[in-house]
């Protein structure tokens, strides 16, 4: 069933403020009080800064981008007209070209309520006509659009310089849009004000539409890479990836999973202060509880990419802190175990071998990658030639066996040593 965020109805059931300043700092370098860092508007605690949104105005109305790639597949003749490319008349509810007739988004949403969209309905997308023909025209068209809290759009200090994410960079695009008098240069008002500002701003909600899914796609996107590496417990579950450089009792695992993995040993490590580095000083989390630390360590595995970028230099300090760590403690083992195992035996205890990357998965020897829940051997080193290998079978046992499909040229001095 498709459906469409109610952006108004969610701006005020949550009591969302306006930000309606594309400066984001003041002379001072504090933010200013409307724009995209407004302690006003956002809070000043870091569970506010993920929590509160805030919104923009678009003095204007221009259609969802959910809907407006929907009705660009429902037919090209929408698309032409939200882009001045033809020209349309209306006659009993049939959208017909016309020289003489109109275009635009304005005329678009006016008449809205007039197009007999069942017109364009075929066996592939009745429930898309369905959906538009159904849905309020105040909820496919969109006056207000939604900004994300600042804890999701960090921005950096760099030699005395205030620097700011992609996301919030496309954000300011689209206020510069609404608010034409706010832009510094006379040209690009005198530019803006000569041209179609709605279409203009119908392509920026696009361009930051196409940027979340880009960001929430994937496996490397937000909602599956969450997935993937869900922690209930110092559990994870990743992708398992077959290298042969890697030990045979050894796994490679992302820094910000074994954060969390070894949350209480690396807590316990920093109040006793055995490392000789004071890691928690150059880290800012000196001040933290224990609580306050492991909520911490959470928030960096669950948003990665966002804190590495908005803490240059603090992934390094980690890798080094887990280094450490391990050296200190040797003993410190991952329990590797496929999901859903074959049976009881089907886990391997192994050291763990930091990777410092925002990686999701887990990279093991080539001969565990199957027990372990890989589909096959197959990686890109193998080479298909005819000789004695070990492999494992489905409980894991090695054994040897005459094989072409399965022969690791690279793994073969591991072959004659065991």
């Amino acid at each position: 069933m498709l459906k469409v965020l109610n952006i108004n109805k969610f701006i005020k059931d949550n009591n969302i403020l306006e930000v309606s300043n594309r400066n984001s700092f003041d002379r001072e370098g504090n933010p200013t009080n409307d724009g995209l860092y407004s302690n006003i508007i956002f809070g000043t605690t870091s569970d506010e800064m993920g929590k509160i949104f805030g919104y923009i105005n678009l003095n204007g109305n221009v259609l969802h981008p959910s809907i407006f790639n929907s009705l660009s597949k429902l037919s090209t003749v929408f698309k032409k007209i939200v882009f001045n490319e033809k020209k349309y008349i209306l006659q009993l509810g049939e959208l017909i070209e016309d020289e003489k007739g109109n275009s635009g988004l304005g005329w678009l949403f006016n008449n809205w309520t007039k197009i007999d969209f069942s017109k364009f309905a075929k066996d592939n997308n009745s429930a898309m006509v369905e959906f538009i023909t159904n849905t309020p025209r105040n909820e496919l068209f969109v006056s207000k659009y939604i900004v994300v809290p600042p804890k999701f759009r960090m921005y950096t200090e760099e030699h005395g310089r205030t620097i700011e994410d992609e996301l919030t960079m496309l954000y300011k695009n689209v206020l510069s849009l609404t608010n034409v008098g706010q832009l510094e240069t006379g040209l690009m008002q005198a530019v803006l004000k000569n041209s179609n500002k709605d279409l203009e701003i119908q392509k920026a909600v696009n361009t930051l539409y196409d940027y979340f899914l880009q960001k929430l796609e994937k496996k490397e996107g937000q909602f599956r890479s969450t997935l993937i590496s869900k922690r209930i417990d110092n559990n994870v579950r990743l992708v398992a990836n077959a290298r042969p450089d890697i030990p045979f009792n050894c796994a490679g695992l992302p820094w910000h999973v074994l954060l969390n993995v070894f949350d209480a040993f690396i807590i316990g490590s920093l109040n006793k202060n055995i490392f000789s580095k004071d890691f928690a000083k150059e880290l800012g989390i000196s001040s933290f509880s224990p609580s306050k630390l492991g909520t911490h360590f959470d928030y960096i595995f669950r948003n990665v990419d966002t804190y590495t970028n908005a803490n240059p230099g603090k992934r390094e300090l980690w890798v080094q802190l887990l280094k450490e760590m391990f050296e200190w403690h040797p003993e410190l083992k991952v329990l590797l175990k496929r999901d859903p195992a074959w049976d009881s035996g089907s886990y391997h205890a192994l050291f763990p071998i930091i990777i410092p990357t925002n990686a999701f998965h887990i990279v093991v020897n080539s001969l565990l990658y199957k027990p372990l829940g890989g589909d096959s051997f197959n990686s890109n080193n193998i080479v298909f030639e005819k000789d004695n290998v070990i492999i494992s079978n489905d409980k894991g046992t090695l054994s040897t066996q005459s094989d072409s499909s399965y022969y690791l040229k690279s793994l073969n001095y591991y072959y004659k040593e065991i």
